[in-house]
């Protein structure tokens, strides 16, 4: 989710309640108001919303500015959530990757009995 962690404000009166994805950039999963950056597809499918009057926002206007790739973007936002989320909501990002690994896993085994089942 895009609001797992806020970086310098406090809910909608600060970060704004929309934001409009941003184009031109490699990276698909950010976007802006007036005010903040909104950012999703993180690590364990975590996201944040970030004021653009922080260092963490100047940095991110820098990376849009200069054209930084989908890559050094995801890594930089990355890095900013595990800094910045609490505990708490990095267990739940890891039970969540946990959960969606068993489910594929489930999902292809399940996959390959079928298959198997088909032959006979």
């Amino acid at each position: 989710m895009w609001d797992t962690v806020e970086i310098g404000g406090k809910g909608t009166k600060d970060f704004g309640n929309s934001a409009v994805k941003i184009f031109g950039i490699e990276f698909e999963n950010l976007s802006e108001n007036r005010e903040s950056y909104w950012v999703s597809g993180c690590i364990g499918d975590m996201g944040f919303r970030v004021m653009k009057d922080t260092k963490e926002g100047e940095r991110i206007t820098k990376m849009i500015d200069e054209k930084y790739t989908e890559q050094e973007m995801l890594d930089y936002f990355n890095r900013l959530l595990l800094r910045k989320a609490s505990p708490t909501k990095l267990l739940a990002a890891i039970k969540n990757m946990e959960n969606h690994a068993y489910e594929r896993g489930r999902r292809e085994k399940l996959s390959e009995i079928q298959k198997v089942l088909e032959i006979y």
